[in-house]
């Protein structure tokens, strides 16, 4: 009786450890899979979507072309807003509604080429990025 508890237990053991050796290799493979198939940064758009979610814009940078808009929509249990850093190279200034309440959306449209870094004025250390090209432009 004894001795097949342990063939048991070593078998188990066994499986036990197989299976994350397993596990481990298909994470890397997955891993490097992911980031090899990873598309690159494609051409602006008329409109972009971020996301607020876990206290983080998502994404952290979206490209559009001029005149093009962004709607940022919040999916987090706090409020939040975007606002663009007043900084000397900002092409203009923008806020999004303050606050943006969970469930709620606010566009903005952008007519001003050019890089707006941007944050929540609640939680400063949440940071993005708007890049707004030139109508044809890339």
């Amino acid at each position: 009786m004894i001795a097949r508890r342990l063939s048991v237990a070593a078998l188990c053991a066994a499986a036990l450890v197989a299976g994350c050796g397993d596990d481990e290799e298909e994470g890397a493979g997955a891993a490097a899979t992911t980031a090899a198939e990873q598309p690159a940064a494609g051409p602006a758009q008329a409109e972009a979507t971020v996301e607020i979610a876990d206290f983080k814009f998502g994404p952290a940078q979206v490209t559009i072309e001029q005149g093009g808009s962004v709607t940022w929509t919040n999916r987090d249990s706090a409020p939040h807003n975007a606002e663009n850093k007043q900084l000397d190279d900002a092409p203009e200034m923008f806020e999004t509604a303050t606050p943006i309440e969970q469930g709620k959306s606010d566009t903005v449209t952008f007519d001003t080429p050019g890089t707006y870094m941007y944050y929540c004025v609640y939680h400063r250390f949440m940071e993005a990025e708007v890049t707004v090209n030139e109508r044809g432009g890339s």
